[in-house]
């Protein structure tokens, strides 16, 4: 399914409150391929990078070339555009999903609004079940 929307990396990340860190908490990717418990991935820090930016400021963010972006290192990274949303309820930060593609602009007005979807109703849910 992921595949014939054109994402490559679909990862979801929750936020620590107390240290202000986002942390993978799962991930289809093809850049993983072992399981995550066998990996040590560092938190993001809250506002650092492409994804801490946009946790911090709660908005979604769309980049249609990841190359053109300074926030990413090049060497680091084969996916070509990224599309970064969120999860809030009520203003509070509860996680983000971060996608990728190895395709410039792959994320469509219908894919973004469908992921923007897709957080708030993690959010609802996880609001729900107290996170």
């Amino acid at each position: 399914m992921l595949n014939k929307l054109n994402i490559d990396d679909f990862e979801l990340y929750l936020f620590n409150p107390r240290n202000k860190t986002l942390a993978i908490t799962a991930a289809f990717t093809e850049k993983q391929p072992i399981l995550l418990d066998l990996l040590v991935i560092p938190d993001i820090t809250l506002g650092e990078g492409l994804i801490g930016k946009a946790a911090k400021s709660l908005v979604a963010q769309s980049i249609e070339d990841l190359r053109l972006n300074s926030d990413v290192e090049q060497n680091k990274s084969y996916n070509l555009s990224a599309f970064i949303v969120p999860i809030v309820t009520d203003d509070k930060l509860i996680g983000v999903i971060y996608c990728a593609s190895k395709m410039v602009a792959a994320f469509t007005l219908q894919l973004q609004k469908s992921l923007n979807t897709i957080s708030s109703i993690t959010a609802i849910k996880m609001e729900k079940i107290g996170q």
